[in-house]
């Protein structure tokens, strides 16, 4: 048979390929008949069947292997185009494990389909996520484990290469633990120090809610040191519990108390008397051990005014004995202070402020070296904004100090971040949302400069639709990254494109197919505005019929492409053409022959509408024959053919006519 469309086996019975329209193999089939194997139009395998005809294998169009199915057709694995293997899957469908581009398994996925472990592309586990998809352990690249979180997700202990730490279910530190275990540390619910204990368990020291260490303890556990709200060491206490000296914050030794706790003195660092005491005990100056004052005291005892050795005030004091400023040595203001003895403002050598302290001492705001704020702090001591030189805030930071949005030079918001640090939308300049990012880090979608979304992109990053200027649909994409459809600015698709990426029709403005093309590209089909078929194109791509707007076929073309017969808007054929294009026949509006042709194009025959032989003309064109409408021929046309010397054809005529039988004409003939 032509074409070979099938071979069958020495049994002739079993049909064991199947051969399409150009020759190629598309199918085989094994002796008990059953298809093992399916080839595309360009000859490659695509699939492999079992002897059960279950699809165990898909190839792609390069004839790399890209799916594994198992005996049940469930697909075990995916593999890329490059023959890399990126996914199991389990007996059930279920995927358990992802593999990127260099086969390093990333991620384990449970029998439910919840994703149980992270790894790196080291192939390091580097997170560990419980059967309901939450996040239990951190690891790093060396394997070891570093964070623990319960089943809320609250992180419950630091591990670092030397100590553990633990956090309770508010997320808040409690304890340190040293590298053998041992409890060094306690910690409040708002996160400070509390105490400290030594690798005996005994508690050395006692710390205050705001961090400050406030006793020493010794080894019997006897409080022998005050510390004030500095942390500097300011009294000392004898074994009997009696205080028996008290410490500038230097540490020097400034007052001597006797054992019933009298003062007794103010000493300097010299060991010289830098105090005077009034008969009242008031303290009236302090004196340096130049001699020079240094201090001044009113008549209340309150400290008013501090003056270095070249006699240059340094600090002002209210009246309540507030510090209120500080002044360098060259008389420069350098701080501020409150009326709670609180900084609230730093000024730099040049009496320019640098920065804002809020009434808890809470440093606020940084300022350059410009005047301009540079940083937010909130009541937390937490960063919440960047500012860059010009005064322009750059980022913003939430109460956990992650950067939430950047912001440009002008101002203008370009990105936004998730409470997990991950990006989540880009914005450009003008603050028009450009890109849409899932909590995976995976751009889903892209939005143009006008704030139209232009794209659709799915959780594998994938581009599924193109979208225009004007917000409509223009492509749909499928997950191979194929398009499959193409859309015009009314929304409307106008083709439709098969899963290879072939073209397989075209469809006008107002939703009608207009053209249909074959798995080759070739145009088959054209097809009118108002669905009716126009065209007939063979594989070749060669016009075989026209058909009018009514449907009608009106012309034959053969596959040279000539024109072999014409017919009207009826239906009716009117002409026939030769394969070299020359008109052979006439045919009027009932179908019926009226005239012949030669292949010169020479008319032969006229033959009237009750399709009878009225003329007859030889190859020169000339006529050689008149017949009636009865068919018979008309004498007295021949006549007139002849070339007679001398003879009269009317008189010739009359004689014919008398003549027996002239009523017959055609037995005179």
């Amino acid at each position: 048979m032509e074409g070979f469309p099938s071979r069958i086996n020495c049994c002739g019975s079993v049909l064991t390929s199947r051969i399409n329209c150009c020759g190629i193999l598309t199918s085989r089939i094994n002796c008990c008949g059953v298809l093992t194997s399916r080839i595309d139009c360009c000859g490659v395998l695509t699939s492999r069947i079992n002897c059960c005809g279950v699809l165990t294998s898909h190839i792609n169009c390069c004839g790399i292997l890209t799916s594994h199915i198992n005996c049940c057709g469930v697909l075990t694995s995916r593999i890329d185009c490059c023959g890399v293997l990126t996914s199991r899957i389990d007996c059930c469908g279920v995927l358990t494990s992802r593999i990127n581009c260099c086969g390093v398994l990333t991620s384990r996925i449970n029998c439910c389909g919840v994703l149980t472990s992270r790894i790196d592309c080291c192939g390091v586990l580097t997170s560990r996520i419980d059967c309901c998809g939450v996040l239990t352990s951190r690891i790093d690249c060396c394997g070891v484990l570093t964070c623990r979180i319960n089943c809320c997700g609250v992180l419950t202990s630091r591990i670092d290469c030397c100590a553990v730490a633990r956090i309770n279910c508010c997320g808040v530190l409690t304890s340190h633990i040293d590298c053998c275990g041992v409890l060094t540390s306690r910690i409040n619910c708002c996160g400070v120090l509390t105490s400290r204990i030594d690798c005996c368990g005994v508690l050395t020291s006692r710390i205050d809610c705001c961090g400050v260490l406030t006793s020493h303890i010794d080894c019997c556990g006897v409080l022998t040191s005050h510390i004030d709200c500095c942390g500097v060491l300011t009294s000392r206490i004898n074994c009997c519990g009696v205080l028996t000296s008290r410490i500038n914050c230097c540490g020097v030794l400034t007052s001597r108390i006797d054992c019933c706790g009298v003062l007794t003195s103010h000493i300097d660092c010299c060991g010289v008397l830098t105090s005077r005491i009034d008969c009242c005990g008031v303290l009236t100056s302090h004196i340096d051990c130049c001699g020079v004052l240094t201090s001044r005291i009113n008549c209340c005892g309150v400290l008013t005014s501090r003056i270095n050795c070249c006699g240059v005030l340094t600090s002002r004091i209210d009246c309540c004995g507030v510090l209120t400023s500080r002044i360098n040595c060259c008389g420069v203001l350098t701080s501020r202070i409150d009326c709670c003895g609180v900084l609230t403002s730093r000024i730099d050598c040049c009496g320019v402020l640098t920065s804002r302290i809020d009434c808890c001492g809470v440093l606020t705001s940084r300022i350059n070296c410009c005047g301009v704020l540079t940083s937010h702090i909130d009541c937390c001591g937490v960063l919440t904004c960047h500012i860059d030189c010009c005064g322009v805030l750059t980022s913003r930071i939430d109460c956990c100090g992650v950067l939430t949005s950047r912001i440009n030079c002008c101002g203008v918001l370009t990105s936004r971040i998730d409470c997990c640090g991950v990006l989540t939308s880009r914005i450009n300049c003008c603050g028009v949302l450009t890109s849409r990012i899932d909590c995976c880090g995976v751009l889903t979608s892209r939005i143009d400069c006008c704030g139209v979304l232009t794209s659709h992109i799915d959780c594998c990053g994938v581009l599924t639709s193109r979208i225009n200027c004007c917000g409509v649909l223009t492509s749909r994409i499928n997950c191979c990254g194929v398009l499959t459809s193409r859309i015009d600015c009314c929304g409307r698709p106008d083709l439709r494109i098969d899963c290879c990426g072939v073209l397989t029709s075209r469809i006008d403005c107002c939703g009608v197919l207009t053209s249909r093309i074959d798995c080759c590209g070739v145009l088959t089909n054209r097809i009118n505005c108002c669905g009716v078929l126009t065209s007939r194109i063979d594989c070749c791509g060669v016009l075989t019929s026209r058909i009018d707007c009514c449907g009608v076929l009106t012309s034959r073309i053969d596959c040279c492409g000539v024109l072999t017969s014409r017919i009207d808007c009826c239906g009716v054929l009117t002409s026939r053409i030769d394969c070299c294009g020359v008109l052979t026949s006439r045919i009027d509006c009932c179908g019926v022959l009226t005239s012949r042709i030669n292949c010169c194009g020479v008319l032969t025959c006229r033959i009237n509408c009750c399709g009878v032989l009225t003329s007859r003309i030889n190859c020169c064109g000339v006529l050689t024959s008149r017949i009636d409408c009865c068919g018979r021929p008309d004498l007295y046309g021949v006549l007139l053919q002849v070339e007679v010397s001398g003879v009269d054809r009317d008189a010739l005529w009359d004689l014919v006519q008398s003549l027996p039988g002239a009523d017959d004409p055609t037995g005179l003939v």
